[in-house]
């Protein structure tokens, strides 16, 4: 969205911390909208693809600090 005063509330609830991410980067999409590409370790990844195998239809938070 881009209204950036609209507020989510987001369950304290992560899946995944900074000690499974290897990389994370700027980068611009196609639109030139930006975006975060990240890699994650071999048991990030399968967290990862395990969490959102089973939430196809939910919102996913992704919170950065730093």
């Amino acid at each position: 969205t881009n209204d950036s005063n609209k507020k989510y509330l987001v369950k304290e609830i992560p899946i995944l911390d900074g000690s499974q991410a290897v990389d994370a980067q700027v980068a611009f999409s196609q639109s030139n909208q930006p975006i975060i590409n990240f890699t994650l370790n071999s048991a990030g990844a399968r967290i990862f693809g395990d969490f959102t195998a089973k939430s196809v239809g939910n919102w996913l938070a992704l919170v950065l600090d730093g």
